[in-house]
């Protein structure tokens, strides 16, 4: 049913787990528990997979002032957006096949 499941695998794959600032560790928990990373990062990438749009000049601000710089900032973005998009596929795709399924 998911005819793109190479690529997400790529993308995932891509994000949690290449070399990059941010450690792999830290990348996979922005993507699957925010909140336990813990201050800022963590009220930063919650806010990222539950509102995006709600992320605030504050927030990023809170970032930078535990040291954290634009790379950082761009890395624990794209792995908490990505971690929440693939939950939101996940359940979508569960669904479809239960309801196949009937």
């Amino acid at each position: 049913m998911d005819k793109f499941a190479a690529q997400r695998e790529l993308l995932e794959a891509t994000v949690m787990r290449n070399p990059a600032t941010v450690p792999a560790a830290d990348r996979l928990r922005a993507a699957t528990e925010p909140d336990a990373l813990g201050g800022a990062r963590g009220r930063y990438c919650g806010q990222v997979a539950r509102d995006a749009n709600g992320v605030t000049d504050a927030d990023v601000a809170a970032l930078r002032a535990e040291g954290r710089g634009d790379v950082e900032i761009f890395e624990y973005t794209v792995a908490a957006a990505v971690g929440r998009a693939k939950q939101q596929l996940d359940a979508a795709l569960a669904a479809q096949r239960a309801g196949a399924k009937k």
